[in-house]
């Protein structure tokens, strides 16, 4: 396509003689990949849930993204589109845009225009267009990328009161010689309880077959343009530190805090579904463990039913995800072995492959898991419960008299953890293997509680209770290694094939890690001692 100079100068006034005003929104949208399977059903699920008001209509929508050589408006956080919508153009700016699972927040402006070119004149938002001329700095705005897609879409309404435009898109993102396809489903909401648009999206992917779109539609363009793919790189996401003060509201706190969490658990379920790093998993299982600590922290300020939902939901989630993680990590323990033991009598190689073959089939599993019904609704559920929290409509009705500030809250959680943890180390010598299993349980809620609401208190007061905490975790840490590896080890599939070299490296294995457990336990009194010792920072 031809570059086209980014100002066409004379104010054009075809929208007064085509009916096309200009007007600018706040665009709330909840964006979901789909595969062919679940997009071709979305209709029919709709029809069938009574929530359609309108006749589906199918169209046809070409849009070409403009921006400088440099693309000095993607870096700046702008949009210039041209949309071709039947026998029309349309100009649209969007600003703003955050997408946050799955949810797209963005300010646009749109104006119909008289031909294919750009015209900012046609831009009624002065402080807009004064942006974008002074980013492209009489450069040429020129086409970047283009998306061709067939869309269907109706109005949609929910016995809530949830107004919403239900769209399926399928087509595909076009950047010079690079094409990828792209099949996504919008809830664009209209009037209503926001919390509606997740009650369609339920009804309308029953059986799953969806996730969360981290990435608009502008996005995925740069990306092919730059990168030859329309998915952003799979990447871990560990824990990040939460932004709480002692003045920050309850439903505030609560917002922030689930919301991390819930990050952490999005991100990492995209990285099991889009790559075979082992520290996916991981984070996975963590956040979800986080998750239900923060569930936990918050119990009496969140809608009880919702609470538990969530919580019981989270930790079934984490059991789908453990034995991916468990032989992951036995993967790592047989590879570090055969770096560090030379070759002989023990056939760690023929171990390995069998764990591999495990892995593989494993991780299978997990991702049609976490691409069906249960992970999705799940999914739709904690995102829900997010963007509520953050209105309140998900805080629990309290008294006036009984109301208390995250100060209060945190210290409440910090001295229910504690209790717990300390009735659970009672007769610490004489503790049997399961016992030993409840009390590390204990510990790591304490720890995720502790981090959580650590900003609220001084550092030099909480660092020394969260060092005495971690090194009594990495105690029980040896312990639950052990008993992970003599699951899998002494189990089916892993020995079902004779091998005299492989089981002689299972024994070993076995051995190893029994003593390193056995090790670590005599540390345990000591590590104890000094956590019990540790300033309580919440009192």
């Amino acid at each position: 396509m031809a570059a086209h100079r980014h100002v066409q100068r004379g104010r054009i006034h075809a929208d007064r003689q085509k009916g096309l005003a200009a007007k600018r929104m706040m665009e709330f949208e909840l964006k979901l990949r789909v595969d062919d399977h679940a997009a071709s059903r979305i209709w029919k699920n709709a029809a069938a849930a009574s929530l359609v008001t309108s006749e589906p209509a199918s169209k046809s929508v070409l849009s070409i993204y403009h921006d400088t050589e440099d693309h000095a408006l993607h870096r700046a956080g702008i949009s210039l589109r041209l949309r071709r919508d039947g026998d029309r153009w349309v100009q649209t700016v969007k600003s703003g845009r955050s997408m946050k699972m799955g949810i797209s927040r963005v300010s646009e402006f749109e104006t119909g225009v008289e031909e294919a070119r750009i015209d900012l004149d046609a831009c009624a938002d002065t402080e807009l267009r004064s942006a974008i001329e002074a980013l492209a700095r009489n450069a040429d705005l020129a086409p970047v990328y283009s998306t061709d897609i067939d869309r269907t879409e109706a109005e949609v309404r929910t016995q809530g009161g949830t107004s919403a435009l239900l769209v399926v898109d399928r087509g595909n993102v076009i950047a010079g010689a690079r094409t990828a396809g792209i099949c996504e489903m919008e809830i664009e909401l209209v009037d209503g309880p926001p919390e509606g648009i997740y009650e369609i999206a339920r009804k309308v992917l029953p059986q799953g077959g969806a996730r969360f779109s981290h990435v608009s539609k502008a996005g995925r363009g740069y990306l092919l343009a730059d990168t030859g793919s329309i998915e952003l790189p799979p990447e871990p996401r560990n824990a990040r530190k939460i932004a709480l003060k002692k003045r920050t509201g309850v439903a505030e706190a609560a917002s922030r805090v689930l919301g991390e969490c819930a990050e952490q658990v999005f991100a990492n379920a995209e990285t099991v579904l889009l790559s075979s790093d082992p520290e996916g998993p991981h984070q996975l299982r963590i956040g979800l463990r986080r998750l239900r600590c923060a569930l936990s922290l918050f119990r009496g300020v969140l809608d009880e039913s919702s609470r538990r939902r969530l919580a019981s939901e989270a930790g079934w989630m984490g059991k789908q995800i453990s034995r991916l993680r468990d032989l992951d990590v036995l993967a790592m323990e047989v590879r570090e072995v055969m770096c560090a033991q030379a070759p002989g009598q023990f056939d760690f190689a023929s171990l390995l492959e069998t764990v591999l073959t495990e892995i593989s089939d494993e991780r299978r599993r997990v991702r049609d898991f976490l691409t069906g019904p249960q992970a999705l609704g799940f999914m739709l559920d904690l995102a829900e419960l997010v963007e509520t929290v953050s209105s309140g409509t998900a805080i629990a009705k309290v008294p006036a008299g009984k109301q208390s500030g995250i100060l209060s809250v945190s210290r409440r959680e910090m001295r229910r953890r504690w209790k717990k943890a300390r009735e659970k180390a009672r007769r610490l010598d004489e503790l049997s293997i399961e016992e030993r299993h409840q009390l590390r349980k204990e510990l790591k809620k304490l720890r995720y509680a502790a981090e959580f609401v650590a900003p609220l208190y001084r550092r030099k007061e909480v660092a020394p209770f969260i060092r005495h905490l971690k090194s009594m975790q990495d105690v029980f840490g040896a312990l639950a290694d052990a008993a992970m590896v003599s699951d899998h080890l002494t189990g089916l599939p892993v020995t079902d094939v004779p091998s005299r070299g492989r089981d002689r490296a299972i024994g070993w294995l076995l051995g190893a890690k029994t003593a390193r457990a056995e090790e670590a336990w005599t540390h345990a009194r000591r590590d104890w001692k000094e956590l019990r010792e540790a300033p309580r920072f919440w009192r």
